[in-house]
């Protein structure tokens, strides 16, 4: 049993709600924050908590559909329910929901007609799962030998097998299921005396007075009855009637009809390609005029899809994050009217332009210098961020471009060494704070990172610093040891931000490290709430040229912006993610 259905438009005005079962939070919020708004419609269920959620649009009114049931249950009908509640509700409030009309207050009386529709899908349901398996046809001889079907009988073919006397059956009635008549091409009798019970041959029936028989079609058959039959005997050779006889044949015979159903469909298929070729050619003018005012579907947009699926991956788009955005946008396209003197594809880029762009613009603006303030002066104590990654993406030098950048807002800053594994990396931030004239914390190597972070932030808060910015040890996400270190350290001292620093041209590399990191930050806590990554630092943004679908992958995968970009090698080379720059380099040819 499911626990509640809601329709309600993207904009999010509910239509109509039928509740079984209270709902513990609110699931279907997390499924528009989640799955609708990260252009992630194109999954076929969510689940958060303990429910599990199933959804379906219908994109030429702007309604989602959507069902809430208990995870722990599985329930095979609800795409069913889903696809007919939403073409009776589609079909009964047609005028309420198109346009503009659906801002009035409307009541929608819809609970009787969804009460039918469930008892409906529940009650098929129940059917297909206690109908008994079918049973397996016993395969013997030729294809023809396979078939359990009667077969037509022509009066001087039949065969009549030795044995006692038959029961006649009725002509006119329906073979029963239990008696079903195998058919197989007569062969000669051997010579010799035949297997089974001695009795007269039979004697060939004289020929019919119907006429000259016409050629053989390949089919001869000895008619017996089946092991599991009624009848022990031989089958009567009683005479059918003319229509009889006639209407089998043509009801029955599987090997011509399949060739009829073939040689008919082939036949059609070319009467299509002459008209196409008479209306239009094969031109683009012809395939364009075919696509104008019609209602989209799968067929239409799923080769141009592939084509922007393709162009996405080029440009370092991850493999299957490029799947699922093209799976977006054909569920928010799909259903949609497309309009006069209008392409496809053009609309298609116009879908994937909005998408790109909803993805890369952050959710919650961070005004990182807001922040700082606010944690100085209500809770007099400086703001703390951690910088992570794998090695050599550039984490202490982008770390400094940050430092120059809230020296220059006139933040009071201090660098905390807490990179202890790799040699040489306490002397390359203290370059760097010396170039920068900034204090630097640090106790050496082979120390705990988490002890001297902590120690850092303490001294940081008694010589009135602002910020604490916190070097760590690159490392691989693979490498436990160090990846618990990390977890320890984010644990103890609570950072306001935890920034991933990864390089922009690795691409599907960038999201398996992102991803990892993320997941040893939730996973390896053993906070109720564990902090995971707030941000991501783009380095050697510079050197990418349009390849720039790396940013994509990693904020599709973790829903987090990427905050800064790095551009060169100079202190100033640190600018903000300019989105627009980058939906277009994607979406260029």
């Amino acid at each position: 049993m499911i626990d509640t259905f809601t329709i309600f438009f993207i904009g999010g005005k509910v239509l109509w709600n039928k509740t079984f079962l209270p709902l513990q939070g609110n699931p279907i919020n997390k499924l528009i924050k989640t799955v609708l708004l990260e252009e992630r419609s194109g999954e076929k269920e969510f689940t958060t908590d303990a429910y599990k959620l199933q959804w379906s649009l219908a994109n030429e009114f702007n309604l989602v559909f959507v069902v809430v049931y208990q995870k722990l249950i599985q329930l095979l009908y609800v795409d069913e329910l889903l696809q007919q509640v939403k073409e009776a509700f589609c079909t009964a409030y047609n005028d309420s929901i198109s346009g503009s009309k659906h801002t009035k207050n409307i009541v929608y009386d819809f609970d009787d007609k969804f009460m039918a529709i469930l008892r409906g899908v529940e009650r098929q349901f129940e059917r297909e799962t206690q109908r008994p398996p079918k049973p397996i046809k016993e395969a013997s001889g030729s294809k023809a030998a396979q078939a359990t079907v009667p077969i037509p009988v022509d009066d001087d073919e039949c065969v009549i097998s030795e044995g006692s006397e038959p029961e006649s059956p009725t002509f006119g009635q329906a073979p029963q299921p239990s008696s079903p008549v195998k058919a197989r091409k007569a062969k000669p009798a051997p010579k010799g005396k035949r297997p089974g019970k001695a009795g007269p041959k039979s004697t060939p029936k004289p020929p019919s007075k119907r006429g000259p028989k016409k050629p053989s079609e390949g089919w001869k058959a000895d008619l017996t009855v089946g092991d599991d039959g009624g009848h022990s005997g031989p089958v009567s050779n009683e005479v059918m009637p003319d229509e009889v006889v006639e209407d089998m044949k043509k009801k029955q015979n599987i090997d011509k009809d399949v060739d009829k159903d073939f040689v008919d469909a082939w036949a059609q298929e070319q009467d299509e390609i002459e008209a196409k070729k008479k209306k239009g050619g094969w031109g683009f003018g012809s395939m364009f005029s075919s696509l104008q005012g019609k209602t989209l579907e799968d067929k239409d947009l799923d080769p141009l899809l592939a084509n922007m699926k393709e162009r996405l991956i080029g440009k370092n788009v991850g493999v299957e994050i490029a799947e699922k955005l093209c799976e977006s946008v054909s569920a928010n396209l799909k259903g949609t009217s497309i309009g006069k003197f209008s392409s496809i594809d053009k609309r298609i880029r116009e879908v994937m332009k909005e998408a790109l762009a909803r993805i890369l613009t952050p959710k919650e603006e961070r005004n990182i210098l807001r922040e700082i303030e606010r944690a100085r002066e209500e809770e007099n104590r400086p703001y703390v961020i951690v910088f992570c990654g794998v090695n050599g993406v550039g984490k202490s030098t982008n770390l400094a471009k940050i430092a120059f950048w809230l020296k220059n807002n006139d933040k009071k800053v201090m660098l905390a060494a807490c990179d202890t594994f790799r040699a040489g990396a306490i002397e390359q931030l203290g370059r760097h704070a010396q170039c920068l004239d900034l204090p630097l914390f640090q106790k050496g190597y082979n120390k705990d990172a988490a002890s001297i972070a902590h120690d850092a932030i303490t001294k940081a808060q008694s010589e009135g610093c602002d910020v604490v910015l916190v070097d760590t040890a690159g490392r691989m996400q693979d490498n436990e040891p160090l990846m618990r270190s990390l977890v320890k350290l984010v644990t103890v001292n609570n950072p306001d931000m935890v920034l991933f620093v990864g390089e922009a041209l690795v691409g599907n590399d960038a999201v398996d490290q992102l991803s990892k990191f993320n997941s040893c930050l939730r996973d390896m806590s053993k906070m109720t709430h564990p902090h995971t990554i707030d941000g991501i630092v783009l380095t050697k943004f510079d050197t990418i040229d349009d390849k720039v679908g790396a940013s994509v992958s990693m904020v599709y995968t973790t829903g987090q912006p990427v905050v800064f970009v790095g551009v060169g090698q100079t202190y100033t080379d640190l600018r903000k993610l300019d989105v627009s720059v980058v939906v277009d380099a994607l979406l260029a040819a």
